[in-house]
């Protein structure tokens, strides 16, 4: 359930930030997150099709205690976790982009600091943030 909140809340935070861009352009960044996300969201769904596929086996032939080292999970413990986290980093990515625009903002002629700066650098830290949060509510 916790997991569930996170990623309706988290998650959303990097489409909020793509809503806002006004660019009529795709920049590089954007299709390669997109394409990261993708190909993550496949190998996570291999990485369960191994498992599941291992589990029958095992359950087949009657063995118990076994650690599961078949394709993805020869080289990672949980790779199904890894590519999960990587399909909500990749989302992360295709965000960044949109941040950019907001470094433009001008403010008012007496203000220090233009707001958009300020804007810029909030988006970007909670982005990076996000990545973290989401790895910490994925793993524990």
């Amino acid at each position: 359930m916790k997991q569930w909140a996170v990623n309706c809340n988290v998650l959303a935070m990097p489409a909020f930030v793509m809503a806002q861009n006004k660019s009529e352009h795709i920049s590089p960044v954007e299709i390669a997150g997109v394409a990261l996300t993708v190909l993550c969201w496949f190998m996570e769904n291999k990485a369960d099709g191994q498992k599941r596929a291992w589990i029958k086996e095992m359950f087949k032939t009657k063995q118990v205690n076994k650690v599961c080292d078949v394709g993805l999970w020869s080289y990672c413990r949980h790779p199904n976790y890894f590519f999960e986290w990587m399909v909500w980093n990749g989302l992360i990515i295709a965000s960044m982009p949109s941040v950019i625009p907001l470094w433009e903002i001008k403010g008012c002629s007496k203000c220090p600091i233009a707001p958009g700066k300020i804007l810029a650098f909030t988006f970007a830290l909670g982005l990076v943030y996000c990545c973290r949060l989401l790895y910490v509510f994925l793993v524990y």
